[in-house]
């Protein structure tokens, strides 16, 4: 009788890892599929980007334009980080968290991990 418990135990421990085991492989092949979608999106980003790049016409990046606005100019840029960053926005951020978006003069700023990623 005692083998004849433990053999049920057994064919029962079996058939749920068996069971764990096929959803696993159903998920791993989900997850196979959504992964070769991103490659698949990655890939054609990566040949936009590369047509911009090579066209043979001449663009101006955002570092170069802020130092150009900066050192040109004379914009002073602190002034309008402090801007961003008024009072008000750093008492959001110290109540809430560094993630979210936050009211300010007239905008919003948009923070992720303490970070201002844009301004609405």
């Amino acid at each position: 009788m005692n083998n004849t418990v433990q053999l049920k135990k057994l064919q029962t421990l079996l058939n749920k890892f068996s069971a764990e085991a096929d959803a696993i492989r159903i998920e791993i092949s989900e997850k196979q599929k959504a992964y070769n979608q991103k490659v698949k999106e990655v890939n054609i980003l990566k040949d936009q980007i590369n047509k911009y790049k090579h066209s043979g016409e001449p663009i101006v990046s955002e570092h170069a334009l802020l130092r150009y606005m900066e050192r040109v100019l004379g914009i002073d840029l602190d002034e309008y980080r402090k801007k961003i960053l008024s009072d008000n926005v750093l008492k959001q951020v110290n109540t809430l968290g560094g993630n979210g978006t936050f009211a300010n003069d007239g905008f919003q700023v948009v923070m992720k991990d303490n970070v201002v990623v844009t301004i609405k």
